[in-house]
């Protein structure tokens, strides 16, 4: 089963609470303490059905977090053109989907294409297992932390430290059915649906990188280091070597060094020695002239947090 990835706008079993802010490289250079109060604020104080509300703001438990993100999941899925208070934006996007949904229905009629229709029904019967077992009421579950690496753990108007990877499975078969990215905010950042007739389940084309259990993850790096590491935690970062909330890469530390694991292949970071600005790979000049050295030798460049960049150097293949 491939995955479905829905973009929202705004360890493996990780059970119990989800205080814990995980280890990091490098903090904020300039804290925006006052916005991220008032962010803080407003989320509290949203109301139901408004963009910021949650059931839970900044949960404290699995059980919480799971209860965001479900609310964030029936919220996505529910008509968009219901009015009430589903929002300027959302009204406006369901008002295009009706109209896209008009022209396929109507090419569809016209021209009766097999695939189309196996697909939508496809997807229609994803979001309906979905919707199924959401309202069971007793889903099960996994809970797993993801430490933000991204620049998005300092932004000038919030700080997402910590995000919480949702998976839900099919309490018959034991399928996973989807996943959510609940920011530690308990807003639903992320969503992804499986699709049976797509394939593999949530890999990420073309390299195959898939979840892996923090288990194998220190089993897989001590064969390749030949030294027990250490601090393992789930990350999500940018950059050529890139690491989504949905499929999170393994950060751990070894023999004084960190490293991360993705798809099987073991990366040295290379801080403090290789320090590059977020801002050099935003400029598309800058941007070639690293990456054609970086390609040169092998490397690969992820973020650490705020502006900071560092070389990814890969230890195994």
């Amino acid at each position: 089963m491939r995955r479905v990835v829905v973009g929202l706008f705004l360890g493996l079993l990780a059970g119990g609470t989800a205080s814990a802010d995980g280890w990091r490289l490098v903090e904020c250079k300039n804290p925006t303490t006052a916005e991220w109060e008032a962010f803080e604020k407003s989320v509290r104080t949203a109301k139901p059905g408004t963009d910021l509300y949650a059931p839970y703001p900044y949960p404290k438990t699995d059980a919480e977090i799971f209860e965001d993100f479900a609310y964030g999941y029936r919220r996505f899925y529910s008509p968009w053109n219901a009015g009430g208070d589903q929002g300027i934006v959302q009204a406006a996007w369901g008002s295009l989907v009706a109209s896209c949904r008009t022209l396929i229905r109507e090419l569809d009629e016209l021209f009766q294409p097999p695939l189309v229709r196996q697909a939508a029904g496809s997807q229609r019967a994803a979001v309906r297992r979905l919707r199924e077992t959401l309202g069971a009421g007793d889903a099960a579950h996994q809970v797993i932390r993801v430490v933000e690496w991204s620049p998005l753990y300092c932004m000038p108007e919030r700080r997402l430290a910590t995000s919480f990877l949702v998976r839900l499975f099919d309490r018959v078969d034991g399928a996973e059915i989807a996943r959510g990215v609940v920011g530690e905010e308990g807003l639903l950042r992320q969503g992804s649906i499986a699709r049976p007739d797509l394939g593999a389940a949530f890999d990420e084309p073309p390299s195959g990188h898939r979840l892996i259990p923090l288990d194998s993850a220190m089993a897989s790096a001590e064969h390749v280091l030949g030294a027990r590491p250490t601090r393992l935690q789930y990350v999500s970062t940018w950059g050529t070597l890139e690491c989504s909330p949905i499929i999170p890469c393994v950060a751990l530390k070894a023999s004084g060094s960190s490293y991360l694991l993705k798809g099987g292949v073991l990366y040295r970071l290379d801080f403090p020695a290789q320090t590059f600005s977020f801002r050099d790979f935003a400029n598309p000049f800058s941007r070639e002239a690293w990456r054609a050295r970086l390609d040169k030798l092998g490397e690969m460049v992820v973020s650490l947090g705020d502006d900071v960049m560092t070389a990814a150097v890969p230890v195994s293949h």
